[in-house]
């Protein structure tokens, strides 16, 4: 079994002020999903509209 598998998806990751504002505006603004937000971790992750394709912001 592979130590690494490559799933068709792919994250875009920014750097933001504030993940949870951010979060809430990308959602509002283009029908993004929140899939978590991993506060210990600094990272929230949002679904976009394309299949395969998240958006990742961390602070």
């Amino acid at each position: 079994m592979p130590v690494v598998t490559l799933e068709e998806t792919i994250t875009l990751a920014l750097s933001v002020r504030d993940r949870h504002a951010s979060a809430k505006w990308y959602g509002e603004m283009l029908g993004f999903d929140l899939l978590y937000h991993a506060d210990d971790a600094g990272w929230s992750e949002l679904q976009t509209l394309t299949t395969g394709v998240t958006l990742g912001l961390g602070g």
